[in-house]
C-alpha cells in the first residue's frame, strides 16, 4: 500500500511554447477552501391556484390595434406607339395610355432602365425613350433613371425604329 503524502507546490520543471507548466493540484490548505458540509436547501411546492397568489399573476397584454398604412409614392410613364427615325428626324408617337406602379418602401432613388421596365411589367419588345431637346433617344438597359427628377421626360412602348 502507498502512504498518503501531502501535496506540495512544486516549481515548474520545463517550458513549452513560452508557457510554464504548473502543477495541477495544490494542497487544500493553500486553496483557501474551508472544508465543511453544505446546508441542505429546503424547497416548498406552492399550489398556483390559491387565491392569495392571484394578485401576483401577470397582467393581460392588450390586443394589438390595426396597423396604419404607410403611403407610398406612385410612379407613372406614358405609353406610346409609333415610328422613330433619327436620320430623317421623324418621331411620330401617339399616346396609348400610361404605365403605373407604386414605389416600394426603401426603393433607391436611381434605378437602371431594365429594372424600371420590369417593375412596370413592360414587354420585352417595348422600348424606353428619353427626350433630349426636340428628339427622342432610345435608352439602353444600363441607363440610370432618377425617379425623383421630373425634368426628364420618358416614354415606354412598342416603337418601330428606322436608322
Amino acid at each position: 500500500m502507498t502512504a498518503n503524502r501531502p501535496l506540495t507546490l512544486e516549481s515548474p520543471t520545463r517550458t513549452v511554447n513560452f508557457a510554464k507548466i504548473l502543477p495541477l493540484f495544490r494542497p487544500t490548505s493553500e486553496r483557501g477552501i474551508a472544508s465543511g458540509r453544505r446546508r441542505a436547501v429546503h424547497l416548498q411546492v406552492i399550489d398556483s391556484s390559491r387565491k392569495r397568489f392571484a394578485g401576483l399573476a401577470p397582467a393581460p397584454v392588450p390586443a394589438p390595434t390595426a396597423m396604419k398604412l404607410i403611403e407610398t409614392e406612385e410612379f407613372s410613364i406614358p405609353k406610346v406607339t409609333g415610328v422613330l427615325s433619327r436620320a430623317a428626324g421623324i418621331s411620330e408617337l401617339s399616346a396609348t395610355g400610361s404605365a403605373h406602379m407604386r414605389l416600394p418602401l426603401g426603393m433607391p432613388r436611381f434605378v437602371n432602365v431594365a429594372t424600371l421596365k420590369r417593375m412596370l411589367k413592360a414587354k420585352r419588345t417595348e422600348t424606353m425613350l428619353r427626350r433630349v431637346g426636340d428628339q427622342w433617344e432610345v435608352c439602353e438597359d444600363a441607363t440610370q433613371v432618377d425617379l425623383l427628377d421630373d425634368s426628364v421626360e420618358f416614354r415606354l412602348g412598342a416603337v418601330q425604329i428606322f436608322s
